[in-house]
């Protein structure tokens, strides 16, 4: 009987997909950030995992660049899948999410003492308050958009996938293989 090939990226996305439902069905706070470091975790461990499967069955490990390009397909395929269930997940899930950060930010950003802001920056001395409050409003109204968050996290993601995707390679052959 042939045995069935689980997909690693795919595992490890599900992964993760349940613990953000766990999170936010438990009402943990700051589910959003530890699903952050779990993801760059993630991230490096399907680099890690598949690349290790790759040389176990193979029985060989491939130049750099092959290595690379096989890493990268693999956290290619992670990261696609993250960024559609992030997509579900701002748009059907949880959809108050970014309205509740936007409102957060823009509590915070209201409730520095006027003073210390102006003595912050040279662009806030010529600013009234209520100039201060427009701009606020507006720059975090553009922030609390899902096709601006979701490209800045998949931006991320693949800027992690980047490094690991050389960083591990290098790792395996240098440290693990001793070559």
């Amino acid at each position: 009987m042939e045995k069935k090939k689980v997909s690693i990226p795919l595992s490890f996305a599900i992964i993760w997909m349940v613990a953000i439902m766990v999170m936010l069905t438990l009402k943990v706070s700051h589910h959003f950030k530890i699903g952050i470091f779990l993801n760059i975790f993630f991230i490096m461990a399907v680099v890690a995992v598949s690349m290790f499967f790759q040389i176990k069955n193979e029985k060989k490990l491939y130049p750099f660049a092959s290595n690379f390009k096989n890493s990268l397909k693999k956290s290619g395929t992670y990261m696609i899948l993250i960024t559609i269930f992030l997509f579900c997940y701002f748009k059907f899930i949880n959809p108050s999410f970014l309205g509740d950060l936007k409102e957060s930010r823009l509590k915070m950003e209201l409730a520095k003492d006027w003073n210390q802001v102006k003595a912050s920056s040279p662009v806030f001395e010529e600013m009234t308050r209520e100039e201060f409050v427009e701009k606020a409003t507006s720059s975090n109204e553009l922030l609390s958009s899902i096709s601006l968050n979701l490209s800045f996290y998949f931006l991320g993601m693949f800027f992690m996938s980047l490094f690991f995707s050389i960083l591990i390679p290098i790792f395996y052959k240098k440290i693990v293989l001793r070559m």
